[in-house]
């Protein structure tokens, strides 16, 4: 991971201790320093369409967006969101086109995280 001289890396089995320091050391590697800025207000509103978009395609409890226009997926076996499920896929497809873009041309970033 990085060039010569580069020293960000984080061993197995290290922990979260590691993992932070590991993320603390590399973050000078990442654009802006790993700061993402400001989304325009354009960004946002891609955001609200998007989640506007999967709701009306068959995920109705699609959240909205936060002030920054990420939207944040808690997938739950029991029954809620599951970005794995044939209808959230569907749905993702028909709505892509509302998925904010970021400015520097990169691939949006997405996560989920999982509970219970």
């Amino acid at each position: 991971m990085g060039g010569a001289g580069s020293r960000c890396g984080c061993r197995r089995g290290g922990g979260k201790e590691a993992i932070d320091a590991a993320n603390a050391a590399c973050r000078k590697h990442l654009p802006n320093g790993g700061d993402p800025g400001k989304p325009s207000p354009e960004m946002v509103e891609q955001s609200r369409e998007m989640a506007r978009c999967m709701r009306e395609n068959g995920v109705p409890d699609f959240p909205d967006p936060d002030e920054t226009g990420g939207i944040r997926i808690e997938a739950d076996k029991d029954g809620g969101l599951n970005p794995e499920s044939p209808e959230f896929k569907a749905a993702e497809q028909k709505c892509d086109r509302f998925l904010p873009k970021p400015a520097d041309g990169q691939q949006p970033r997405r996560e989920t995280r999982s509970e219970g």
